[in-house]
């Protein structure tokens, strides 16, 4: 009776001490998992600093644009892991820019190498020009037929018009309303010379200057080259200045 209760005794404190070393066991496992998994953690690179690397450069890019500017940039994905990086570049996709919508582009320049691409939108508020009045086609645009806007230019058609130096002078290529937006394809230089009209040409030499009359054989605006017949027949070519003349640099 002695010898078996001994005996149960040893056994149980063997199983107690079995039991604290599975505990000790697995408490020193679950130790090292939540270090190995703060490592891990720690070893991944940050990605709200790279989405204001982004901000950063697009701020920079955009300081010398007209008007002023705004720039939204899309989170990065949270689910990405990247290795961390101490030579983060970041850089515009072929054909972009800072205007409107665009894609920049983050790299690591050291190993292990990894690049991402970000979507971003630079906005642009200033002023444009816009028809004062209607206008009618092939009508000489003054400053009187200007008025200005302001909005986005980044939302607006290419070659718009923002200063009355560029446009003012210029002739209407279509007939366009009161508001309509002023562009580079909607006007064109007027034209000085037409086919068929009689021109005054002006022969320039070295201390003389010669002039007779002709007859224009093609359209041209100031600074264009036209071809002019005279009295003899003989076909004279020169550049149309300012005041609708051909002049011919004598040889």
């Amino acid at each position: 009776m002695k010898l078996g209760q001994s005996s149960s005794t040893g056994l149980n404190r063997c199983l107690q001490k079995a039991s604290a070393i599975c505990t000790l066991f697995v408490v020193s496992l679950t130790a090292c998992e939540a270090a190995g998994g703060r490592v891990a953690e720690a070893a991944t690179q940050d990605l709200e600093a790279l989405h204001q690397k982004v901000v950063e450069f697009l701020v920079d890019q955009s300081r010398s644009l007209p008007g002023q500017s705004s720039v939204s940039v899309l989170p990065i994905d949270s689910r990405l892991k990247l290795a961390p990086c101490n030579s983060v570049e970041v850089f515009f996709t072929g054909g972009s820019r800072a205007w409107g919508k665009t894609t920049v582009g983050v790299r690591c320049n050291e190993m292990p190498r990894w690049s991402i691409y970000v979507q971003a939108n630079v906005s642009v508020f200033g002023q444009y020009l816009v028809a004062a009045s209607a206008m009618s086609q092939g009508q000489i645009i003054s400053r009187a037929n200007l008025a200005y806007q302001t909005g986005d230019l980044t939302t607006l058609p290419p070659g718009v018009y923002s200063d009355p130096s560029q446009v003012v002078g210029r002739a209407t290529r279509i007939a366009m309303s009161a508001g309509a937006i002023l562009r580079q394809d909607l006007s064109e230089l007027p034209l000085l010379v037409r086919q068929g009209q009689t021109v005054r040409i002006i022969s320039v030499g070295n201390g003389f200057t010669i002039s007779t009359d002709g007859l224009a054989q093609n359209n041209a605006t100031q600074g264009q080259l036209v071809q002019a017949k005279v009295s003899s027949g003989q076909l004279v070519s020169g550049i149309t200045n300012a005041n609708g003349q051909i002049e011919v640099q004598a040889q």
